[in-house]
């Protein structure tokens, strides 16, 4: 083990490398944005203040910690700050899985395959967001709780109790410091029970489990703030709320990683029955099921799979014969696959780009800059992901909605009525005023008819922005790669419409445009004269240059554009 320091750092290296991708949370800017208000207002928030939806709405902030820390790390360095802080938390995490497997004397080999899957498994939920917090904390808390060789724990099981404190109020899965334990204890009577011979677990462990629950409700909120979780998994399993995040059990064609290494682990107790240690599988059982019930805890899982395996792999000496140097070399291999194999990333899904700072493209930057240059009417609709940004860059305007399922239980039932039915979502902008939209680009589009001269109809697929925002209504007057806008023609002036508005091409309704242009009913003149618009804002719009060339490639077909006026 003398030889373990180089891989260790190595290993840590790797750690910092799978946290070191661009920030991409849609979340990040409302979670800043919370942080400067606390320290400004110097109490947490007990109702929202961000929103005209649901101003007031009483508000249980259960990562109020975090976002304070965000905002120092932000208000030092600006996007440098959390990134750097991302990184070490990763960096972190990595060493105390490195240092658990190297206490059991896993051999070298066998710790850079355990640390190098569990980073591969847990990395897409590395990103900067309260359940950073809980992942570290976690595998802190395992450390802490888990047997390890020659260290004496009649005490360290107390250590339990400030942590939970810093978890709660870091983010809601500090409930899951209790359950670490818990499962512990389970564990140990379990392999008591089986082989009376071992020790009886000393009464801190029982003093440490009453005093990691009573810690739970040291928060400002109280115990108001156990039940948001529990909430927020009724919310999203609602239709109407439906997340991707909590959606269960996790598909084995996109988490293939989780159930080989459940399936590893559990070979491994199979043919180690002699070294299995009650207590750390229990943790690892713990981390999948949680893990199958909900694709946020997929993270957790590959979390606690190291503190399981560690004892199961102890002196494995199939794993001792390897050469330092071979094993430097697969670390070294192992960080090229994190960073730059697509192939090998697509065993999980994937954690984002590559590099510091912001992600490209993920956040409405210039459309922003738009809305605040042509002084857009601020009664704006925005979609989920770009509430936090408008709350950051805009902390005079209320916000239509964000990612707070929490608060927007009534208003998200609305959305939802009105994405099956058009009336009711027009409705729905009429009675919240709306005089403008941010939108993304939707995926889908929806079948609509047009009644002809001769009777009948003809069925059309149209974007969902022209159906919800239809034309005649809203005029589109800003679109670059990331987000499109959208203001009520009776909201602005005409001469600021004859300024901005695209009056022939949208880029969500290209599909319908190119079928209209093949027919003649569209020039392509007209099409070109809108991307040009754009491309004097953006040069670089990927969709502008795209959508030029498919006009232009269109446009050298002599049936093509025949017939346009």
């Amino acid at each position: 083990m003398k030889r373990a320091g180089p891989l260790a750092v190595l290993l840590v290296l790797a750690g910092a490398l799978a946290g070191a991708t661009r920030l991409r949370s849609y979340d990040l800017f409302w979670h800043l944005a919370t942080g400067k208000h606390i320290l400004e207002s110097g109490a947490v928030p007990r109702g929202d203040p961000f929103s005209f939806t649901a101003a007031g709405t009483p508000w249980v902030d259960h990562s109020w910690l975090f976002q304070v820390v965000l905002w120092g790390a932000w208000d030092l360095a600006g996007a440098w700050g959390p990134w750097i802080l991302k990184l070490g938390c990763a960096a972190a995490l990595a060493a105390l899985l490195v240092r658990h497997l190297l206490c059991w004397r896993v051999p070298p080999a066998a710790t850079a395959v355990v640390v190098l899957v569990a980073l591969q498994g847990m990395h897409f939920r590395l990103m900067f967001r309260p359940e950073l917090a809980t992942l570290l904390l976690a595998a802190l808390a395992a450390h802490l709780l888990c047997p390890v060789p020659g260290r004496r724990a009649r005490w360290t099981p107390l250590w339990l109790v400030p942590l939970t404190v810093l978890w709660i109020n870091t983010h809601g899965g500090g409930i899951v410091a209790p359950l670490l334990l818990a499962a512990c204890l389970a564990g140990a009577l379990a392999g008591r029970w089986l082989d009376p011979g071992r020790p009886a677990l000393p009464g801190s462990w029982w003093l440490a489990l009453a005093g990691s629950v009573l810690a739970l409700g040291v928060n400002p909120y109280g115990a108001e703030v156990l039940a948001v979780p529990f909430r927020l998994n009724a919310i999203v399993g609602q239709p109407w709320a439906d997340n991707p995040e909590w959606a269960w059990p996790p598909d084995p064609r996109v988490f293939p990683l989780l159930y080989l290494a459940c399936a590893a682990l559990v070979i491994l107790a199979v043919r180690r029955l002699g070294r299995l240690e009650p207590s750390s599988l229990a943790l690892g059982t713990l981390g999948f099921g949680m893990a199958f019930f909900s694709v946020r805890n997929v993270g957790l899982f590959f979390v606690l799979m190291p503190f399981a395996a560690a004892p199961l792999l102890a002196g494995a000496r199939t794993w001792g014969k390897v050469r330092p140097a071979m094993v430097h070399g697969l670390v070294l291999a192992g960080m090229a696959w994190l960073a730059w194999a697509p192939a090998w990333l697509a065993l999980a899904p994937r954690g984002g780009m590559l590099g510091a700072g912001l992600e490209p493209g993920r956040y409405p930057v210039h459309a922003v800059e738009f809305l605040e240059r042509e002084a857009v009417p601020s009664r704006l609709f925005n979609e989920v992901a770009f509430g936090g940004y408008l709350i950051w860059h805009f902390p005079e305007r209320p916000v239509f909605i964000d990612g707070r399922n929490e608060i927007y239980a009534e208003l998200l039932q609305q959305i939802h009525a009105g994405m099956g039915n058009v009336q009711s979502f027009w409705e729905l902008t009429r009675r919240w005023q709306l005089d403008a939209a941010l939108l993304r680009y939707p995926a889908q589009g929806m079948v609509v008819g047009y009644p002809q001269p001769g009777g009948g109809r003809r069925d059309v697929v149209r974007s969902w922005s022209e159906v919800f925002f239809p034309r005649r209504e809203w005029a589109l007057v800003y679109w670059d790669d990331t987000a499109m806008v959208r203001v009520r023609r009776d909201a602005v002036e005409a001469s600021w419409l004859d300024r901005n508005e695209f009056r022939h091409l949208n880029p969500d309704d290209w599909a319908f445009l190119r079928d209209e242009m093949q027919a003649g009913r569209v020039a392509p003149a007209d099409l070109l004269r809108d991307l040009e618009r754009t491309l004097s804002r953006h040069p670089g719009c990927h969709r502008a240059l795209r959508l030029q060339d498919e006009i232009r490639a269109l446009m050298e077909k002599p049936w093509v554009g025949s017939h346009a006026g």
